[in-house]
């Protein structure tokens, strides 16, 4: 039985690959610490590749490692950054960041052709200390 989606189906589904990149934010979700909360199983499945306390560019080392070769396409969801923020990256270099993981994504498409792969990016709303700029104004 799958430990996410709490089925049976195929180790290689027909249908490419959902792939789930996040860091502590996600790390461990279905097995929450607190025994009252309960995440009941994903309705699809999703793989979850997820680095307590990882930056982006652990997330796609970890990426390559896990998916280099992969023949069936994916579609890539990652919540990342706020531990590359938290080491004192600036959003320009989170652009940067996420662009090369970009990169080495769209590369995997050699292994499939025939379908490319999907990538969508959100970060996590980011604390005001870490993330307050010059041209945001006065400091709140």
């Amino acid at each position: 039985m799958c430990p996410t989606c709490m089925s049976m189906h195929s180790i290689k589904p027909d249908t490419g690959m959902n792939v789930c990149l996040g860091t502590s934010q996600l790390h461990s979700i279905h097995h929450p610490v607190d025994t009252s909360v309960v995440c009941p199983p994903d309705t699809i499945h999703v793989d979850w590749v997820t680095v307590s306390g990882g930056t982006i560019e652990d997330l796609e080392n970890a990426f390559s490692h896990d998916y280099k070769g992969e023949q069936r396409p994916m579609r890539i969801f990652i919540s990342a950054g706020l531990n590359d923020l938290v080491r004192g990256a600036s959003r320009h270099k989170l652009a940067e960041r996420f662009l090369h993981l970009k990169h080495v994504v769209d590369a995997q498409n050699r292994c499939h052709p025939w379908v490319k792969n999907e990538l969508v990016i959100a970060t996590v709303l980011n604390p005001p200390k870490l993330v307050w700029f010059a041209d945001n104004g006065p400091p709140p």
